[in-house]
């Protein structure tokens, strides 16, 4: 993903879709042990298993983009060339995320070693590619659906060289189809090289013009978020658990078919034959309990990540009050939850809030603030004009970070209320 100090908040006039440019301080403090992010499958608990192979969390990274593209632009202006633009894509950030199946087989030792050795790779590649790039953080994080998806995360600065000789930031030029194909091409060759069993990429180079269509037809199936990742994993490892009981069901069975036809044998031959038939499905029968009571394990883990959370969310409501959680629907009243008067800090956050739920995020809109020249408001667009939201963002993102804020609160709100109520009735 392409990061920028001042992502460009310019919409495409063809397709109509604004740049997917993230801001260097968000990407940094979710990679961070800060851990400040939306995805509720981080355990902080774990945080501590995770491995920093570059940089530390104490960088301010923000700080040392500023001061690289401050040297650039000095050196630029004194030969006479433009300064680069506020909205320059300066970090690039790469994520190394082997498949689950195969990481949570390891044990944190092996896990470890593996994303050092990708780590290496990844970085003998990079500097293949353009030795002018600098690898300012990256860490191995372990925090994530139960230490299973362990992987490599890392912010890269590009530094670029013109044909003048003169530094900039072009990635544009850098990070491509092409770059992209130089690193899927010779990662697995390398890591090969290494001892590990890792298969090769087919890029879209490589398909077949039908294959290509059907990608165009069926994108969401080739790429997917990390929270939907992870979401269907959770669903194929339910499903798997439950077909491996059905067979292991029918397995018993099997054995008792077996068992009774070796009291039934007409001959020696013939109780032979199926005593090592029995002997077989006794050893497949070990295999599936070894998975199943494997698999067992690994569900248990996620049930204890889930209740944790669920901990958390009646933690924060006896701190809060009954406040906030009568703004989301809940009456205290009636499951005698006790009451404790909140900080003024906690009843502001509340009042900014509580009230926001109740929005159709379809009318949410950010416009320039006419009281307040240079600043930006947030508003609901009503029938006849609009009622003011928020107000005083210094920029436009700003304001559309606060009406991402209040869309986000809609979609986490009902799964709070029904974890507080489950905790209620419990």
């Amino acid at each position: 993903m392409k990061c920028s100090l001042n992502p460009s908040q310019t919409v495409n006039a063809k397709t109509g879709k604004k740049s997917k440019t993230c801001a260097i301080d968000m990407a940094w403090k979710e990679m961070n042990d800060e851990r400040i992010g939306r995805d509720l499958d981080i355990d902080e608990n774990r945080t501590y298993l995770n491995v920093w192979m570059e940089g530390s969390t104490e960088d301010d990274v923000a700080q040392i983009v500023q001061n690289k593209i401050d040297e650039i632009n000095q050196i630029r202006k004194e030969n006479g060339k433009r300064s680069l633009r506020k909205d320059a894509v300066s970090v690039v950030e790469i994520i190394e995320k082997p498949n689950i199946e195969y990481m949570s087989d390891l044990p944190y030792e092996e896990k470890v070693g593996f994303l050092n050795t990708s780590h290496n790779v990844m970085k003998e590649l990079l500097n293949d590619w353009n030795p002018n790039w600098t690898i300012l953080e990256s860490v191995q994080h372990h925090d994530e659906f139960g230490g299973l998806s362990a992987h490599n995360h890392t912010l890269i600065m590009l530094t670029t060289v013109d044909d003048n000789g003169l530094p900039g930031m072009n990635a544009f030029k850098e990070v491509n189809l092409k770059f992209y194909s130089f690193i899927n091409k010779n990662y697995p060759k390398m890591m090969r090289e290494y001892g590990y069993d890792v298969e090769d990429v087919r890029t879209y180079d490589m398909l077949t013009e039908e294959e290509k269509m059907e990608r165009k037809l069926n994108p969401k199936e080739h790429g997917v978020d990390s929270f939907t990742y992870k979401k269907r994993k959770k669903e194929e490892m339910s499903q798997q658990l439950d077909e491996l009981k059905v067979k292991q069901e029918q397995m018993h069975k099997e054995l008792e078919k077996t068992v009774l036809e070796i009291t039934q044998a007409p001959d020696l031959d013939s109780y032979h034959k199926i005593q090592d038939e029995n002997q077989a499905l006794k050893e497949e029968l070990s295999i599936k309990d070894k998975i199943i009571q494997k698999l067992n394990v690994e569900k248990k883990d996620l049930k204890q990540n889930l209740e944790k959370w669920k901990n958390r969310c009646v933690q924060i409501a006896n701190k809060i009050g009954n406040k906030v959680l009568n703004a989301i629907g809940l009456d205290m009243n009636e499951v005698g939850i006790r009451k404790e008067l909140p900080s003024k800090e906690v009843i502001q956050v509340i009042d900014d809030t509580s009230h926001t739920i109740k929005y159709d995020s379809n009318n949410l809109r950010v416009i320039p603030d006419s009281r307040n020249k240079g600043k930006f408001c947030v508003i609901l667009k009503k029938e006849n004009g609009f009622d003011i939201i928020d107000n005083n963002f210094d920029s436009r993102q700003l304001a559309e970070h606060r009406v991402k804020e209040i869309i986000d609160l809609k979609l986490e709100i009902n799964p709070i209320k029904e974890t507080l109520k489950m905790n209620m009735d419990s």
